[in-house]
Parts: structure tokens; sequence; C-alpha cells
């Protein structure tokens, strides 16, 4: 079963066909279990979609999803992965499975509801990680866009020894300190901190214990994370190197998240620019691009119509969830997202570019 990844939810995002189905659900049981539980959530959308088009359009649209629940390979999934999601158009459908174990939930409306994939977004901020090993080096950022190399460096000693042979590698261990010379850790050091455009994001290493402590002892990145992934670069993918790294970084972004709701409040209570509260302020705010960070709940949903800016206590007939709606803007002008300060919990809230 496909995972989902910060690419993907960048991509779900953006598309705004109407009407869009997103079904969410726990992975539990067999797959009989599962797939019982799929059909009744997918005849659920068919009612709600049968709110917007007629009951043969309805079918039409989750033709596929019904498909792909009865093909058990399409549910087959690692222990850890404890939900799933389907989102589902006029296009097809796309089917993902994710860490957190989620309640079911239906939701049918203007494109696809990301707020429930928050916490994936929240919790795996953007960082950076330097593969290590005694061949190259390779440098990557990483965020809800995916996976981009940035830098690869070449350490010429690994393919020429005193003879001009070109097997040395071979002949050494990748955590070989031999195999690291100073002149190769600096350039690396220089590559690195010229190639990271965002001095705010961590740097988190990636390789055997004595590449790791090579290159630390020569790097000046403020942001060098102490802890780093112990594995051989060579043995594993990017995705798996992404997997891996990502709890180093959700520490980190502790951190800064609590950094960015300090920001909010200073800036708040000292009456200085550049802040917004209320949905409809922030709304107009992210679909003007002006939005640098939202401060959002998106557990807590808030109904409502866009273009009135009306908001509902409860859900009204054409209503959307104003929280998706709020979070997909800020993914699409590629604004952070934290969560509310916990003085103030329910506070939908912005700091501005500008």
């Amino acid at each position: 079963m496909k995972r989902i990844t910060h690419q993907q939810i960048q991509k779900l995002a953006q598309k705004n066909i109407h009407p869009s189905v997103s079904i969410y659900m726990p992975l539990l049981g067999d797959y009989y279990d599962i797939r019982e539980s799929g059909l009744r959530l997918l005849k659920q959308a068919r009612d709600n979609l049968m709110d917007f088009v007629s009951y043969e359009e309805a079918r039409q649209i989750l033709a596929p999803a019904y498909e792909a629940m009865h093909n058990r390979n399409k549910w087959v999934h690692e222990d850890y992965e404890g939900g799933a999601a389907m989102f589902i158009d006029e296009t097809g459908v796309e089917t993902y499975a994710f860490p957190d174990m989620e309640r079911e939930r239906v939701y049918v409306g203007h494109g696809f509801e990301v707020a429930p994939l928050f916490e994936q977004l929240v919790q795996h901020g953007r960082f950076y990680t330097l593969s290590i090993t005694s061949r190259f080096a390779e440098l990557y950022l990483n965020d809800v866009k995916g996976s981009h190399k940035k830098v690869r460096l070449t350490n010429k000693r690994a393919f020429a020894d005193k003879g001009g042979s070109r097997n040395l590698y071979s002949k050494r261990l990748a955590g070989d300190t031999s195999a690291f010379p100073k002149r190769y850790l600096s350039q690396l050091d220089k590559a690195v901190r010229k190639a990271i455009e965002d001095k705010t994001a961590p740097l988190i290493t990636i390789g055997l214990p004595k590449a790791q402590s090579a290159f630390r002892s020569t790097s000046k990145y403020d942001l060098l994370m102490p802890d780093g992934v112990q594995v051989n670069p060579e043995a594993v993918k990017q995705s798996e190197v992404v997997q891996r790294a990502a709890p180093i970084a959700q520490r980190f972004y502790g951190y800064y998240e609590k950094a960015a709701q300090e920001e909010f409040a200073r800036r708040q209570a000292t009456d200085q620019p550049h802040v917004v509260t209320g949905m409809r302020q922030v709304l107009e705010a992210l679909r003007e691009g002006k939005v640098r960070t939202l401060f959002i709940d998106p557990k807590k949903a808030v109904w409502g119509e866009p273009l009135t800016k009306a908001i509902h206590t409860k859900r009204q007939r054409g209503d959307e969830n104003l929280t998706n709606l709020a979070v997909r803007r800020a993914l699409n002008s590629k604004a952070e997202i934290f969560h509310p300060s916990v003085d103030n919990p329910k506070l939908v809230s912005a700091i501005l570019r500008y």
C-alpha cells in the first residue's frame, strides 16, 4: 500500500474539482474487515454525492473506488500503518496509508479534505539530510513537496590509491576515517552551507558512525543535529532515509513551533503589524498570498460559505469546511502551518509576510 508523502499531500491540496470525495478510515482487522468498513463508507459517500449530482453520476464517480475496495492487493499494509485514505474525483481514485490511526470520516466538497493530514505536515517539517560515505556525499532538502537533491560531492581519494588503482573503496570500510581527508571535509562543509537556503532548518547526518564523526569535526552549520541516522546510505533508498530522519526533525520542530507561537503572541501584545486573527480575515490573507505562518486546529471544523464569508455554527447545505480550505490555501502558498498556542487553542490566526 502506498505511503502518503509530502509531495502527494501538496498535489492533493492543489486539486479543486467539484465534487471531490475524501474518505478516512482506520486499518483494523484483516482484509475482509477493512473491505466491510470501506464499502460502508463508500455508501455514505454516494449518499452525500447525491446532494450535488444524480444517482448515476455518483455511481460513475465512485466506481473506481469500489473496484479498489475489492482488490485485496491494494490493502496490503505494514503493521505500523494505522490508517488509510481514499481520494476520489472524476479523474479516478488514489489510496494511501499513513502511520496515524484516523477515525472514520467522509467528506464531499470542492477539492479534497487535507486537514486530517495536518499532523503529517507539522510533524514532518522542512529538514536537510546529508548522506556520507567514503565515496560521496549527498545533501537533500526534504519538505512537503518531497525530497530534492541539492549537492553531490565525490571523494576523489576513494577512487585512487598510491598506485593509481580504482578499487580502494572495496578495501576499506565505509566508516573508515582515513577515507575522509581534511580537504574533502572542508569542501563538503562549504558546499553544504552554501546550498542550504533555509538556515532555520535542521541538518541531519546519515552514515556509519565514523563517517558522521568525520563530518562533525569539520562542520560549521549551526543547526547540525547532535543525533544522526546510523546506516550505510548506499544500502537504503532516500525514502527510507527520510522516514528514519523524520523523528529527529520532529523533536527540533517542537521547539520551532513554540518559537513561532511566541512570535505571534509578542506581535499581538505590542500591537505590531502583520498579524491577523479570525477565520474570515485569515482566509482573505491566504487568498492574497500574504500569510507566512498559519496557526489552526485541524480537528475543529468551521463550516461556512467562502464567497459570502458567512460562518455557521452547524453545517448547512452548500457549506465547506473552512478549516480545510485554510490548510489547502496555506499549502499552495508555501506558508508554515502550526498548532495554535495552548493559551488560546481555538483561535485561527496568522503572521503575514508583509
